[in-house]
C-alpha cells in the first residue's frame, strides 16, 4: 500500500484516462495521517519486547511472550521475583520490575506523609513504602521531581525488605515508552 501511494504521489499510476488516481489534496492529507502512525511504529519498534509484553497483558490479560524480567534485565540490571524477595532476610537489598496493583499517598498518626505501592509480577505481591521522618523528608523531595505511580503502570522499586514491605530507596515509572495513540508520543 505504502509503494502504491508512493507511486502515486510521485504520478506514475494512471487511471485510464491518463489522471492521477487520487488527487494531490488527498495525497497530501494521506501523508499527514501517516506521520503520526509512523512516530507511533517507531517509538514502539525501539522497544519490542516491552511492546509485545504490554499490548499482551492489556489485550490478552496476560503475557505469552515474556515476563517482565526478561524485557528489562540485562546484565547490569538483574530483578528479584517478588516471590523470592519475600523470602530473604530482612535488610536484603532487593530490585523489582512490576505493575502497580494500589497506590496511595497518606499522613501517618504523627503527621508524616507516606506512600505506599502493592507492585505484583508473574510470582505474587508485595508492598512498597515511602516515608517521610521529622529529620528527613524523603517522599517530599522525591514528588517534586517525580509524579505518583497509577495503578497498572509499570514500575522498577529498589529498597531493603523488612518483613513483607520494601521500604523503597527509589522508584521509577516504566510503562511511558509505549505508545497506544497520537497523545501517548512524546514531543
Amino acid at each position: 500500500i505504502i509503494t502504491a501511494l508512493k507511486e502515486i504521489g510521485e504520478g506514475k499510476l494512471l487511471n485510464e484516462k491518463g489522471k492521477p488516481i487520487i488527487s494531490p489534496q488527498r495525497i497530501k492529507t494521506l501523508r499527514e495521517k501517516y506521520k503520526a502512525h509512523r512516530q507511533i511504529y517507531d517509538q514502539n519498534h525501539k522497544h519490542k519486547e516491552f511492546t509485545n509484553w504490554f499490548f499482551e497483558k492489556k489485550l490478552l490479560g496476560y503475557s505469552y511472550s515474556y515476563t517482565l524480567r526478561q524485557v528489562f534485565e540485562e546484565p547490569e540490571h538483574t530483578f528479584t521475583p517478588v516471590l523470592r524477595a519475600k523470602s530473604l532476610d530482612d535488610g536484603s537489598e532487593v530490585k523489582i520490575v512490576g505493575v502497580v496493583t494500589d497506590c496511595f499517598k497518606r499522613k501517618s498518626k504523627k503527621g508524616n506523609n507516606y506512600l505506599s505501592v502493592e507492585l505484583s509480577d508473574e510470582t505474587g505481591r508485595i508492598r512498597g513504602m515511602m516515608g517521610d521522618t521529622q529529620k528527613e523528608k524523603k517522599l517530599e523531595k522525591w514528588l517534586q521531581t517525580h509524579k505518583q505511580p497509577e495503578e497498572d503502570q509499570i514500575v522498577v522499586l529498589v529498597g531493603k525488605k523488612n518483613k513483607d514491605t520494601v521500604f523503597i530507596d527509589s522508584l521509577k515509572i516504566m510503562d511511558e515508552i509505549v505508545a497506544f495513540s497520537k497523545k501517548d508520543l512524546k514531543d
